[in-house]
């Protein structure tokens, strides 16, 4: 036998022997008439099983997108945003180079989200201290918050710029010794280009918040340094845009040209305030006298605290959302969406940069705030070098 004759024995689907080739050929023919009804059967059954997935689906919301629901109060609505899978919604602000900035901080318990970062053009985390001369990230759940912010900053498709504060409150004692002295001054602003460049950070803001008419030449010298020092770092990284500077300082020693609406995510409230001031049909103005306070509260925990914000009244001379409980002698005063919306306006008229918030972390899960502010139309068509606003 040839090796083509064994070749084609060895690959022959069929038995060389008559009887079981027939049984063989008569089950190949039962085979495929199996096949071809379950052919059929898939054919009646996938549309049913596609329909029902389908209605489950929309049942349960388990969808990609979700229908927009807006709530009404106080004669205004809030619209809270649809999850869905398209691209980052980009706060209207961007769209005429205003900001809306958003602070997110080291000691609060909420954590930073991917939906908040979308909301906003820059974010600043709050704070670098300053230790030794040097501005230094402390240990723990400083650190931990500053990654995890990062981290999630970078994973959005957006052009949201991630700055770090330095100094605040507690710390901004330790600005004047360092910039006061021309070696102290340089080590210091080193250290902050360094950690700017090992991060991967847009810009830094300098909290300098205790900064008096002394300290204005120094301060001066500080900043201008730190610009050479910046723009020596963008060259060499051959970056595109400049690295950002932003300060907070006293009236006292600065005039404006560029700045933000200032809105705290948080309520003031005294604790044995008086009766109106001047008549009933005006609860807002308060005597201080033996009133204590001011104690702070946060947006997310009003509620809990026994502040009922469905409840809340709202000035119209200034523009202030307010609750007054004669019961108890306590008055809070706060931001709420009609508020915001009047602060839009502000910016809007009067060719403001943005929106600055403290702090994204005090919004609630549903970001009520936040959505507010980024969705606020601050677009005036006017020069936005020109800013028709006089600080006093």
């Amino acid at each position: 036998m040839s090796s083509k004759t064994k070749l084609a024995l060895q690959y022959d689907p069929l038995p060389r022997n008559p009887n079981l080739r027939s049984k063989s050929e008569r089950n190949y023919r039962d085979s495929c008439k199996s096949l071809f009804v379950l052919f059929l059967i898939f054919l009646a059954c996938a549309p049913i099983a596609y329909g029902l997935a389908t209605l489950i689906v929309f049942v349960t919301g388990e969808g990609n997108t979700a229908p927009d629901v807006t709530t009404t109060t106080e004669n205004y609505s809030t619209t809270k945003m649809a999850a869905t899978s398209s691209k980052p919604q980009h706060p209207n602000a961007a769209s005429c180079g205003k900001r809306v900035v958003g602070y997110f901080t080291e000691w609060e318990a909420n954590d930073v989200t991917e939906k908040q970062l979308e909301k906003l053009t820059h974010v600043i985390y709050l704070f670098l201290g300053i230790e030794n001369g040097t501005a230094t990230l402390g240990e723990g759940k400083t650190e931990k918050r500053f990654l995890d912010l990062k981290s999630k900053a970078r994973s959005i498709k957006s052009d949201l710029k991630v700055m770090i504060g330095l100094g605040g409150h507690s710390q901004s004692s330790r600005f004047a010794p360092l910039v006061s002295d021309p070696e102290k001054r340089k080590v210091f602003i080193d250290s902050i280009a360094n950690f700017i460049d090992e991060h991967y950070l847009d810009g830094v803001e300098i909290f300098w918040y205790w900064s008096y008419k002394p300290d204005k030449l120094n301060h001066l010298k500080f900043v201008r340094e730190l610009r050479q020092r910046l723009n020596d770092l963008k060259n060499q990284r051959k970056r595109a845009e400049d690295y950002i500077i932003s300060i907070i300082v006293p009236p006292s020693i600065s005039k404006m040209n560029d700045g933000y609406s200032i809105v705290p995510f948080y309520g003031t409230f005294w604790r044995n305030a008086s009766f109106p001031l001047e008549d009933d049909s005006d609860d807002i103005w308060k005597p201080m006298d033996s009133a204590k306070g001011p104690f702070a509260v946060r947006w997310n925990e009003l509620d809990r605290n026994g502040w009922e914000k469905e409840n809340a009244k709202f000035h119209e001379k200034s523009k202030t959302s307010y609750i007054w409980l004669p019961e108890t002698k306590h008055f809070l005063t706060f931001e709420n969406e009609r508020s915001l919306k009047e602060k839009a306006k502000y910016i809007k008229n009067h060719n403001i940069g943005g929106f600055l918030t403290w702090a994204i972390d005090q919004d609630d899960e549903e970001n009520t705030l936040l959505n507010v502010v980024s969705s606020a139309d601050i677009c005036s068509g006017k020069d936005k070098n020109v800013v028709e606003y006089l600080c006093v």
